[in-house]
């Protein structure tokens, strides 16, 4: 006889898991909600073209798509971020800005080894932007894997610093997304090699540099240094004073700097960062600051 099993990427969640999940979750919803933003709660669905016109960095191949009765396509949510986009666009056409929070379950093939269907937590400030509006997203992020986790880091970087630096190169949209694959994975070996014919650009050495510029406030004038005029320098000054408003609120050695954070670089445009907890070998957090 062949024992039924759950669907691949799915679990069951039994009695002790299912009481630790209410109370993370109630954590996170507390530390939400003290800092302003109002829980909101999307259809599991949304429409295919909607996803797909929405900018949003999540392929078609790990989209799970079902016909409506209609005939027209949904697809199981990848995120939540296109849902909330879409609420804001359609219900809420009030005062800016709008904090919004939720904890819900979203689906994408290929979204980490051997899950597809993941718990997802998380907030979205609407109508705000520059260094307050980064600096409160990120303190919140800090404060909910510190309610969650204890100890914890949270990483920052900024979308705009690569970007200058990678245009400078004149290369094609192939090239391009090898060089920001191999800087995300921090493969030192095969980055030199892709960048030996270009020895001559200005972009050269900080680009080789790129998954090593990782530390404190000193990363940012070495960046500077090694950037030599061919990517703005805003980008850097900018998030020198993200840094040092954070620093200022008491998050210490718990926040650091890494200019090699370069994932999905065509749908961020701003500030992005990721969060580690011990015990997690790969990001429990991921956020940016994306101008649309």
């Amino acid at each position: 006889m062949k024992l039924a099993t759950t669907p691949y990427g799915t679990r069951d969640w039994l009695f002790a898991d299912c009481a630790l999940r209410q109370e993370t979750e109630q954590r996170l919803a507390r530390c939400f909600q003290a800092r302003g933003y109002r829980e909101i709660v999307t259809p599991l669905t949304e429409y295919y073209d909607l996803i797909l016109q929405s900018g949003n960095p999540v392929t078609q191949e790990e989209l799970f798509v079902l016909p409506e009765r209609s005939g027209k396509l949904m697809a199981l949510r990848p995120d939540m971020t296109t849902s909330i986009a879409r609420v804001a666009a359609t219900k809420l056409t009030g005062d800016v800005p709008q904090r919004f929070c939720y904890i819900q379950d979203v689906f994408r093939a290929g979204a980490a080894p051997g899950r597809v269907q993941v718990r997802q937590a998380g907030v979205e400030l609407l109508g705000a932007v520059g260094i307050r509006a980064d600096a409160e997203i990120i303190a919140l992020a800090a404060e909910a894997l510190a309610h969650t986790a204890g100890s914890y880091r949270i990483e920052i970087g900024h979308a705009g610093f690569y970007k200058s630096l990678a245009a400078s190169l004149n290369e094609n949209e192939s090239f391009l997304e090898e060089l920001r694959s191999l800087i995300n994975r921090k493969n030192f070996a095969a980055l030199t090699d892709l960048l030996a014919p270009y020895r001559d650009r200005p972009a050269y050495a900080a680009l080789c540099r790129l998954p090593q510029l990782f530390g404190g406030e000193e990363v940012l004038d070495e960046a500077l240094a090694l950037a030599n005029g061919c990517a703005a320098t805003t980008e850097i000054e900018y998030l020198r004073e993200i840094f040092r408003e954070l620093q200022a609120a008491g998050f210490g050695s718990n926040v650091m700097i890494d200019l090699g954070l370069v994932h999905h670089m065509d749908y961020y445009t701003g500030v992005v960062f990721r969060g580690y907890v011990a015990g997690a070998g790969s990001p429990v957090l991921s956020g940016d600051a994306t101008t649309v």
